[in-house]
């Protein structure tokens, strides 16, 4: 629809992002050494292979609200993802988390080695996300998103094209 120009209101609860669940490692120094190292192998990679993602940055007009729960494996990366590109522009590797962003290690892989283009659905350029930082053991239970004493966390996020 993006491609059309067509930009739809879209609301996604829980949406999963396929990637290992780094948030929730609960060793800092550890679940931080893994993510530099993962997104230094991938700019490695992506500087060296050719690759191309032209469908990021068309995306990054559309804007979609992912609702989370901190507590949910399956769809808590998405915070993980978009709060280490800011991450590496606080510590002047904006550059670094620009294009890492765009690619995953499989996509660059399979382009490269069997000449298979893929679209990752799972990584998109611009979000908000609403972080349900509540108690509730329940991750997935809908209903539980209309309860008054939700702790939400709103988290804008937008990608800005370099030249």
């Amino acid at each position: 629809m993006v491609k059309t120009g067509v930009c739809l209101e879209t609301y996604l609860f829980n949406p999963p992002f396929s990637s290992l669940p780094t948030e929730m490692i609960k060793h800092e120094g550890l679940r931080d050494t893994i993510r530099k190292v993962k997104n230094t192998s991938k700019f490695q990679l992506v500087t060296n292979l050719p690759s191309t993602n032209h469908s990021f940055v068309e995306l990054s007009k559309w804007v979609p609200r992912l609702f989370l729960n901190k507590k949910d494996p399956i769809c808590v990366e998405y915070k993980t993802y978009f709060e280490s590109r800011d991450q590496m522009v606080v510590a002047g590797a904006g550059n670094v988390g620009h294009v890492v962003s765009q690619y995953t290690v499989i996509g660059v892989l399979l382009e490269n080695l069997f000449d298979k283009k893929t679209d990752p659905l799972h990584l998109l350029p611009s979000a908000d996300l609403i972080i349900n930082n509540s108690d509730s053991q329940e991750a997935h239970a809908l209903q539980k998103r209309w309860l008054p004493n939700l702790h939400l966390e709103p988290m804008p996020y937008r990608f800005v094209k370099r030249k």
